[in-house]
């Protein structure tokens, strides 16, 4: 019969039910399991989806930094943001992506700042490109939900969102929208008052 291990008050089986819940990465040293790395959680799921962010975005130009991509022409800056919720805990991530443009020529004319600064002439969450918009959060709990949330989000980046950065690549292309009174992520007050600024340059 084999001994039974008894490692910080539980038994071998106990351990392999925790191994299936919480993902512990075990050795066996002699008839003993012991525990080498804690669980999964919120930190590394955010990870998963950054990295497959990174392997799809790197390719066209975007420069990744903590959780930012951005990706510069000439005229315009392009930022893809992955923001975690404040209800986040250390086990579970629920998370969403920001998508912001600048124009650098208006960014020069603000105040003198350039669009590392944080102003932006189109903001959008990216749930609204879903096919019925809405605000997406993913809440995410496991490396199978991360899995998904990743696959999700980098499907929704390449067919959507990338198509709209390309239909504005000028400052032009943004002032077209405003004066068609769209304005993403901005009031109607900025929209007249960057109308006002882009009129002033003629």
């Amino acid at each position: 019969m084999p001994t039974k291990c008894i490692v910080n008050g539980a038994d071998k089986e106990d351990f392999f039910f925790i191994f299936a819940q919480r993902h512990f990465l075990y050795i066996d040293v002699g008839n003993c399991t012991t525990a080498l790395t804690k669980s999964m959680g919120s930190k590394e799921y955010k990870k998963i989806i950054l990295d497959k962010l990174h392997i799809t975005l790197k390719p066209r130009g975007f420069k990744k930094s903590g959780g930012n991509f951005k990706l510069t022409n000439n005229e315009m800056a392009y930022f893809i943001n992955l923001q975690s919720s404040q209800s986040s805990t250390l086990a579970t991530l629920k998370t969403t992506l920001n998508l912001e443009i600048a124009s650098l020529t208006l960014s020069q004319l603000e105040d003198g700042l350039s669009a590392s600064k944080h102003i932006r002439h189109w903001t959008e969450r990216i749930g609204f490109f879903l096919e019925e918009p809405f605000d997406k959060w993913w809440t995410i709990h496991s490396l199978h939900d991360a899995d998904i949330a990743a696959n999700e989000i980098v499907d929704i980046i390449e067919n959507r969102v990338l198509i709209e950065f390309k239909k504005l690549r000028t400052t032009a292309d943004l002032v077209n929208l405003w004066r068609n009174n769209k304005c993403p992520g901005l009031t109607e007050f900025q929209r007249l008052e960057y109308l006002k600024l882009v009129n002033a340059l003629k």
